[in-house]
């Protein structure tokens, strides 16, 4: 059986791991015309989002191998594995 002060633990060495690797992400969201996407969803991994400001811009915590999703009313989901931040 694990003990409490184990599980504490092993959670915090998971915290600061992912930490380690996680770094700010920044990016535009724009469309076929490259006009910015106002208000469209950006998350990582289902846990953590944000929205586009009215240039389209996002910015948030992520690291490689997550997966970045971008969702928008009226426009086709994306979804893109971070392979080099």
């Amino acid at each position: 059986m694990i003990s409490f002060k184990h599980f504490c633990l092993v959670i915090a060495i998971c915290t600061i791991s992912y930490s380690v690797y996680s770094q700010q992400v920044t990016g535009k969201v724009l469309d076929e015309t490259s006009a910015p996407i106002e208000n469209a969803y950006v998350g990582v991994n289902r846990t953590k989002h944000t929205h586009t400001d009215h240039q389209g811009t996002f910015s948030l915590e992520a690291g490689l191998g997550d997966t970045l999703e971008i969702i928008c009313l009226g426009y086709e989901n994306h979804k893109k594995v971070l392979e080099d931040i």
